[in-house]
C-alpha cells in the first residue's frame, strides 16, 4: 500500500510510468461480508407467471436477488421482456402500504432497476431511493434496516460507478440525494442490523467523485455532534474526509477514534481498510508538522498489519535520526520485506535526491544501497518487481551520466516463456530497451 503511496507522490514522470506498469494497484476494495449467503437458486425461465411470483412473494428468501441478478442483470432478452418486467415492479412497489418490510424492498428493486434498465428514466431510481431515505425512521420497525442500508451502500457506490458511466455524478439531484442518504445512513445506525452484514459505505470516494466535500460539512457536523447516533467506522472515516480541509485537527481526532473500529477479515484487521486510514491520519500530521506522532502512527500500522516499513524509514530520515534510518535500510531487505514495500522506500529517496531547491545526494545514494542489495539477496523475488527496480536504477544512473552503469543494471537476464508473454512484462521490457539505447549512445561504439 506505501508502496503505491510512493508512486503518486514521490516518483518522477517516467518512473511513475514504469512502476505503474510493476504494480496495477487500484483502489482499496472493500472485502464482501464473510457470512455472505450462497448464490440463490435461478429459476429455469423468467416468464411472466415466475416474475409476478417473485414480486408477488418480494420477502421469500432471496427472491430479491433473484430478481436483481438473474433478471435485471441478465444478459439477453428474458421471456419476458425486461421493459414489461420492470413495469409488473413499479405496479407492485405503487401497490405497497408505505414504511413495510416488503415497501423498502420493492422500492429498492425498483431503484436498482432504474439506473440499469436503459430504457427506464433514472428518475425512477432517484425517486425510489428518496422515498427509501425519507422513510428511513420506519425501517426499523419494518425490520427492514438491512434493505435500508443495501439502499444507502448502492446509491453510494453507484455514484462513481453507474451513475458515472449515466454522465450523472456531478449532477444536482445526486448530490442531494447524497444528502439524504447520509441522514438515512446516520438513522441506520441507530438500530441493530436484522440480516447478514453488509458493508461499509465508501463515502469518501463518493463524494470526491460528485464533487460534494464542501457541501456535506453541516450535516456531517450534526451527525457527528449528536451522541445518540453510534460512531461507525464508516462513518467517523467519511466525517474526517469532509472535515479536513475546514479543521484538520478535527478530522485527525475522528481517525483516531476510528482506529479500534477497523473492520475485522480473517481475525485481523482488514489490511485496505487499515491503510485507508491510517495513510489519511499520518498524511494529516505530517501536514500539521506533527512529525513524531505521525511516526508513532506509522509504527502502530506496520505493527498491526505488517506493512509500511518503507514509509515509515522516509518518516523516519525526515526526523533526522541518521542511526535509524540506516538501521532501517539494512532491515528492509534483511528481513525479505515486501517487495514493494523496497521499491517505495526507493522511490521516496529518489525524490529526496532529486527535487527541491536542495537535492539531497545522500538519498540517492542510499536508495541506490538499497535497491542494489535487493536485487544481490538471495530471497526469491517477482521478476516484474525486480525488472521495476532495475528500471529505476537505470534511470538513477542516466541522470547522473553515468552510462556504464545504466547499461550494466538494465540487463534483466533470461525471462521465462510465461513471463515474456505477460502484457506488464513487455511493457516494462520496452522501457528497458529504450533506456538501454540511450545509456550505449551515451557510450559510444565498442574500439576496434
Amino acid at each position: 500500500m506505501f508502496y503505491s503511496y510512493c508512486k503518486t507522490r514521490y516518483l518522477c514522470p517516467l518512473v511513475v510510468g514504469i512502476l505503474c506498469t510493476v504494480s496495477s494497484h487500484a483502489q482499496p476494495q472493500r472485502p464482501a461480508p464473510t457470512n455472505r449467503p450462497a448464490r440463490p437458486q435461478m429459476p429455469a425461465s423468467f416468464d411472466r407467471a415466475t416474475v409476478a411470483r417473485l414480486l408477488a412473494d418480494i420477502d421469500g428468501p432471496r427472491n430479491a436477488s433473484i430478481l436483481k441478478v438473474g433478471y435485471f442483470l441478465r444478459r439477453g432478452q428474458p421471456e419476458l421482456p425486461i421493459d414489461e418486467g420492470f413495469e409488473l415492479l413499479q405496479a407492485a412497489a405503487l401497490a405497497e402500504p408505505v414504511g413495510t418490510k416488503r415497501w423498502f424492498l420493492l422500492q429498492n428493486l425498483r431503484a436498482f432497476a432504474a439506473f440499469r434498465v436503459p430504457s427506464v428514466d433514472t428518475d425512477q431510481g432517484f425517486e425510489a431511493y428518496q422515498a427509501i431515505f425519507e422513510h428511513a425512521g420506519d425501517a426499523a420497525h419494518a425490520k427492514a434496516d438491512y434493505q435500508l442500508r443495501q439502499s444507502v451502500l448502492e446509491f453510494v457506490d453507484s455514484v462513481p460507478g453507474k451513475l458515472n458511466d449515466l454522465g450523472l455524478r456531478k449532477d444536482e439531484q445526486t448530490k442531494a440525494l447524497l444528502l439524504g442518504a447520509w441522514t438515512a445512513y446516520a438513522t441506520a445506525l441507530s438500530s441493530p442490523l436484522n440480516g447478514a452484514a453488509i458493508a461499509e459505505p465508501d463515502w469518501t470516494r463518493a463524494l470526491e467523485k460528485s464533487e460534494s466535500l464542501e457541501a456535506f460539512v453541516p450535516a456531517v457536523e450534526k451527525v457527528i455532534a449528536d451522541p445518540a447516533i453510534p460512531k461507525s467506522f464508516g462513518l467517523l472515516m467519511a466525517a474526517a474526509a469532509v472535515l479536513a480541509p475546514k479543521d484538520p485537527d478535527h478530522a485527525i481526532t475522528l481517525w483516531e477514534q476510528a482506529k479500534p473500529l477497523i473492520p475485522q477479515r480473517e481475525g485481523r484487521a482488514d489490511l485496505n481498510e487499515a491503510a485507508r486510514l491510517y495513510q489519511a491520519l499520518v498524511d494529516a500530521l505530517v501536514a500539521r508538522d506533527r512529525l513524531p506522532d505521525a511516526i508513532t502512527n506509522q509504527q502502530q500500522f506496520v505493527q498491526l498489519t505488517g506493512r509500511g516499513q518503507g514509509r515509515l524509514l522516509l518518516l523516519t530520515r525526515q526526523s533526522g535520526d541518521g542511526a535509524a534510518t540506516e538501521a532501517m535500510l539494512a532491515s528492509l531487505v534483511a528481513t525479505a520485506s515486501d517487495d514493494r514495500e523496497i521499491l517505495g522506500a526507493a522511490s521516496g529517496l529518489f525524490k529526496l535526491a532529486r527535487d527541491g531547491a536542495a537535492p539531497d545526494a545522500k538519498a540517492g545514494q542510499q536508495a541506490e544501497a538499497l535497491l542494489l542489495s535487493y536485487l544481490a539477496s538471495p530471497q526469491e523475488r517477482d521478476k516484474v518487481d525486480e525488472v521495476g527496480a532495475r528500471l529505476s536504477l537505470g534511470n538513477f544512473y542516466l541522470r547522473g551520466h553515468k552510462w556504464k552503469e545504466a547499461k550494466e543494471i538494465l540487463d534483466v537476464g533470461p525471462l521465462s516463456a510465461q513471463e515474456q508473454s505477460s502484457p506488464r512484462v513487455k511493457s516494462l521490457l520496452r522501457d528497458v530497451e529504450r533506456m538501454k539505447i540511450q545509456a550505449e549512445k551515451a557510450i559510444g561504439p565498442t574500439p576496434r
